[in-house]
């Protein structure tokens, strides 16, 4: 009986309509879909990172011996000591690590006692880790005859004979009331403000 009974048509009103609206949709169905924008996912977690190491590096520039923050300061000068490639760099980064060092036992004998040999013993290091540093570019410099070459005011050497001058000054008015192991590490450290602001002895040769 199906073949007898009409066969199914849409009417002309559905068929104008219909037209219409795919004449509308073609060029935004046709056209290719952009790709959702995911490049940005990286840098945005790269500018997170560095936003949060930074933040943390801040934190921690006031932090003390003994502090959880006082790691992650330390660790951060490391690093960029770590990179630095060139001496005057490297002079330039020791002299501010041992001016950070000075700081915390000046700071740790106001307000926190427990921290002052740690902290001494600390400047102690950075003195001679500058002192080593210094000595070593200076006797690269020094003539046969063994005089004290000549340095500009904007040398990193001339910088860290300062910086060393003024933290004897200060080293010396800690000392009276300084004890036991923490005197031992600032008298330390006095003797390697001596070292960063004396000529090396020129290296005789051998006699063959």
């Amino acid at each position: 009986m199906s073949h007898r009974l009409p066969q199914p048509a849409p009417r002309d009103e559905f068929r104008v309509a219909l037209r219409a609206q795919l004449v509308r949709e073609a060029p935004s169905a046709l056209l290719p879909r952009p790709r959702a924008a995911r490049w940005w996912r990286p840098l945005a977690g790269a500018v997170a990172t560095v936003t949060l190491v930074v933040a943390a590096n801040t934190a921690a520039a006031q932090s003390l011996p003994g502090e959880a923050t006082f790691v992650i300061k330390r660790t951060f000068e490391e690093a960029r000591l770590l990179f630095a490639f060139d001496e005057r760099t490297r002079v330039e980064l020791l002299t501010d690590h041992a001016s950070a060092r000075l700081v915390e036992v000046q700071r740790a004998a106001r307000s926190q006692p427990a921290a002052t040999i740690e902290a001494t013993g600390g400047l102690a290091q950075a003195l001679g880790r500058l002192a080593d540093e210094v000595d070593a570019i200076k006797r690269a410099a020094l003539p046969a005859t063994g005089e004290r070459p000549r340095r500009t005011e904007d040398d990193p050497v001339s910088r860290a004979e300062e910086i060393a001058r003024e933290q004897a000054e200060a080293i010396e008015k800690l000392l009276p009331a300084a004890t036991g192991t923490a005197r031992a590490s600032l008298e330390r450290a006095v003797e390697q403000t001596r070292k960063i602001r004396s000529t090396p002895a020129p290296k005789v040769p051998r006699a063959r």
